[in-house]
């Protein structure tokens, strides 16, 4: 954007006080200096914005100026001279544009101004102090050189300039940097401190990409300052990565070119069944041959591993060979077993009257084994004779454990339960997988006493199976529960919740003089003692107990 710097407004500096700060612009600076009958002074302002303010205003660089009256008599019999003007500006070489001679326009005879420098340029020193005679201006010219213009420089894509350091009143170019093309324009730096002048349109050049052939890249058509990317042809690799090139101003693209190597096939040589090779990781160019596993009769074929990363070749084909049917013993039962080929299966199961001890079937397949000899590869089921599952008593007072999975002729113990006693009995599998045996007479245990305490109940002699009512007992409060007597893991027990029995208040407590005596019996419960003590000897009397049966303390 074009920028414009703003005008202060006119000072307003004090009594005595003269400027040319008159219409300055932001960052111009300006004099402030004493009139004719004020001692001479001069100081320097500049038109800038305040902290905390919008708008510039003429403010002093050092400390603002202050004149003092120089009570000068004036001569009442001096004639009135000229006053000065353009003209004197002329005759005084002030009009050459470097140097501002504002405050001397109009000034009337024998009064006082300043030359400074113009607007755009620097003074060396403070400006002296000029006067007016008759029309005639005279005082020592200021020693003033151009100010470096800092708006509005050449600037846009691909521009430069030699406009750095150029001031007011000179020119400088704008041209097309290298690596770009346009045509050049001539800026001019203005008194306000900003170049005038047009923006050269400049384009980017293009890079020349036919080196990079031997390449897959991005580059061709990029232009100065573009970057692209080289990689290696197909069928290579790099051992440093892609490369990533500029387009430089020279027209040539800058940038270490990736180092190429035969890259590795994606696939690989296909492998199935009838098939065998050893040919690993393959890169472009190399070769390799498959042949026909064992087993198998066939000619090899060549593969090779092509540019485009894949690996090429016919697949040869190969004849399967035959195993011979397993043997195996009467417990097993071969189906389809006979003649397979390579790569064939067949299922081994348990024979008629037999029973797997794990698989039910398992599967054999015609293959090689370690010495390359062909044979039905695979492991049989392990079979037993069927056991028995029928005839055999069940009874939640009986144990049959020891009887599971017996085949005929075996034996086993049918035992009566934890819960019951008896003599146990030998019980036989027989051959239609029937148990045989006689069954034990077990009668049922009865449950360990129900010990617990402030607890009465009716649970005496009670056997497995069989319930009971316990209740608190006299003295006591609380609810009866249901007892059953039931097998547990230490054997016979009572299970249920327990009652939760609370002591009873005593109602009937012992009489005595309370004037005479005192006692702590008051609310004490079932089982809880007391006692009662003369007042006037504090003598312990014997002590008082709650009686549970009839809640009365004796």
């Amino acid at each position: 954007p074009t920028v414009s710097p703003s005008t202060c407004a006119d000072p307003s500096l004090g009594a005595g006080v003269e400027s040319d700060c008159i219409g300055k612009k932001t960052g111009q600076k300006c004099w402030a200096f004493c009139a004719d009958g004020y001692d001479w002074a001069v100081s320097p302002y500049i038109c800038a914005v305040a902290q905390g303010d919008s708008d510039p205003t003429i403010q002093s660089t050092e400390t603002d100026i202050t004149c003092q009256s120089s009570r000068r008599l004036s001569n009442p019999r001096r004639l009135q001279g000229l006053s000065c003007d353009a003209s004197s500006a002329l005759s005084a070489t002030l009009t050459s544009g470097e140097y501002s001679w504002s405050s001397c326009d109009g000034k009337a005879d024998a009064g006082v101004c300043i030359v400074s420098c113009a607007d755009g340029y620097t003074i060396t020193g403070d400006p002296a102090k000029w006067t007016c005679s008759d029309g005639t201006l005279s005082g020592a010219l200021p020693t003033c050189s151009p100010t470096a213009c800092t708006y509005n420089a050449p600037n846009g894509f691909g521009v430069a300039s030699d406009c750095s350091g150029v001031g007011t009143g000179q020119a400088c170019t704008a041209s097309c940097d290298e690596g770009y093309e346009g045509t050049a324009e001539t800026f001019s730096c203005g008194s306000d401190g900003s170049f005038t002048g047009t923006n050269p349109t400049c384009t980017a050049k293009t890079c020349d990409a036919t080196s990079l052939s031997s390449y897959e890249s991005t580059c061709l058509g990029k232009v100065t300052g573009e970057t692209c990317t080289a990689t290696c042809a197909v069928g290579f690799t790099s051992t440093s990565g892609d490369a990533v090139l500029t387009c430089g101003t020279d027209g040539i693209f800058s940038g270490t070119l990736p180092a190429c190597e035969p890259a590795q096939c994606s696939g690989s040589v296909p492998e199935t069944s009838d098939t065998s090779h050893s040919c690993g990781t393959m890169k472009t160019g190399d070769t390799c041959n498959l042949t026909c596993a064992l087993g198998y009769t066939g000619t090899a074929e060549t593969f090779t591993c092509t540019a485009s990363g894949e690996i090429s070749g016919t697949v040869p084909t190969c004849v399967p060979g035959t195993c011979p049917s397993p043997t195996v013993d009467g417990s097993i039962l071969l189906t389809g077993c006979s003649g397979k080929s390579v790569g064939e299966s067949c299922v081994a199961t348990c024979a008629p009257n037999y029973e797997a001890r794990g698989q039910v079937a398992t599967m054999l397949a015609c293959g090689t084994n370690t010495d390359g000899d062909l044979e039905m590869i695979g492991s049989m089921p392990e079979c037993g004779a069927l056991s028995c599952v029928f005839g055999l008593p069940s009874s939640n007072t009986l144990n049959t454990d020891s009887c599971e999975g017996l085949s005929e002729d075996e034996t086993c113990s049918v035992e009566c339960s934890e819960s019951h006693s008896g003599t146990a009995a030998v019980f036989t599998c027989g051959p239609a997988r029937e148990f045989s045996g006689s069954i034990p007479a077990c009668t049922p245990l009865p449950c360990p006493s129900l010990a617990l305490d402030n607890v009465i109940s009716n649970c005496e002699g009670m056997s497995s199976g069989q319930v009971c009512l316990a209740g608190c007992a006299p003295g006591y409060t609380g609810d009866s529960v249901i007892m059953e007597c039931a097998s547990s893991v230490g054997g016979l027990e009572f299970v249920g919740t327990q009652p939760s029995c609370t002591p009873a208040a005593c109602v009937s407590l012992p009489s005595y003089d309370t004037a005479k005596y005192t006692s702590d019996c008051g609310g004490i419960k079932s089982g809880e003692t007391c006692t009662v003590t003369c007042t006037a000897t504090d003598e312990v009397g014997p002590a008082y107990t709650c009686d549970g049966s009839d809640l009365t303390v004796k």
